[in-house]
């Protein structure tokens, strides 16, 4: 049994399910070129999706889950975190093969059945060594992408920090920071403006966790992290910040009050005299 999932003019993506209940997702490429240069993307990146047959400009893939379905409601900021420092691994990567994704976006992260995370879709992958780019074109999910992206402006490997951090926002409020359906010229203005705070929607957030999150989708791109590192650091001291409030926790000992163990005491001797008493009778 075959579902068209998505169709567009560059691809289409089928979701297959055989005889036996086995699921697997197919994408057909309607050009040679996109499908050739999706094909090298993934042999050259170690966090890509691999696909588990290529045929005739069609890439299969194993039906995984993906981030989308685990944003139904707000994710503890634990596993929040856990899961933003695997895609701090995914943007690290990207950076060193000098490639930038812009598009990343929980459809587009899956995990593997060791809960790895992996990444898939690179129509609109870029490389920034290439002075015209080869591959890619000029677009998004516009939800989660930066503000220079709106513009067609260069863009750097922060664009995917910043929608890296707009995901970051939806696991910890169940919600993503803007509304991809309002007219764009009314979100680019939004996300111009300023980056938003995730405290307004959870107000169970840290003023650190806050802080990553605005850092991460500030407007201005030399206002994130220039240093993936400082980012991982923060991540980390988060997780450690809330296994040091469990350690730390004051223990609560509730003592017997010195009445309580002289009844305890008067009752235990009365105990023994009735038995006693019985005993006595009983020879008698």
């Amino acid at each position: 049994m075959k579902t068209i999932l998505k169709s567009s003019n560059s691809t289409t993506i089928t979701l297959n399910e055989d005889e036996y209940g086995t699921k697997t997702i197919s994408k057909l490429f309607h050009n040679t070129r996109s499908f050739e240069n999706e094909c090298q993307v993934i042999e050259l990146l170690n966090c890509a999706l691999k696909p588990s047959n290529k045929h005739k400009q069609t890439l299969t893939y194993p039906f995984l889950e993906s981030l989308q379905n685990r944003l139904q409601k707000p994710r503890p900021m634990k596993e929040a975190c856990k899961i933003m420092l695997q895609v701090c691994i995914i943007l690290k990567e990207l950076q060193q093969k000098a490639l930038i994704h812009r598009d990343i976006k929980p459809s587009n992260l899956f995990f593997d059945k060791n809960n790895k995370l992996l990444i898939n879709d690179f129509e609109t992958i870029q490389n920034t060594q290439q002075t015209t780019p080869s591959f890619g074109r000029t677009c998004g999910t516009p939800t989660y992408m930066p503000p220079e992206q709106f513009k067609n402006d260069t863009i750097t490997h922060l664009a995917d920090q910043y929608a890296a951090g707009a995901i970051l926002f939806h696991l910890l409020c169940g919600a993503p920071p803007y509304n991809g359906q309002i007219p764009l010229t009314e979100l680019h203005k939004q996300k111009s403006e300023r980056a938003p705070n995730p405290g307004k929607l959870n107000l169970d957030l840290s003023a650190p966790c806050c802080a990553i999150v605005k850092r991460m989708m500030a407007p201005a791109p030399k206002e994130r992290y220039q240093n993936l590192e400082q980012l991982v650091t923060e991540l980390e001291a988060l997780l450690q910040e809330k296994r040091s409030l469990i350690l730390e926790a004051p223990s609560v000992k509730i003592s017997t009050p010195a009445k309580a163990k002289d009844h305890k005491v008067l009752y235990g001797a009365i105990a023994i005299l009735v038995i006693y008493i019985i005993y006595r009778l009983s020879i008698s």
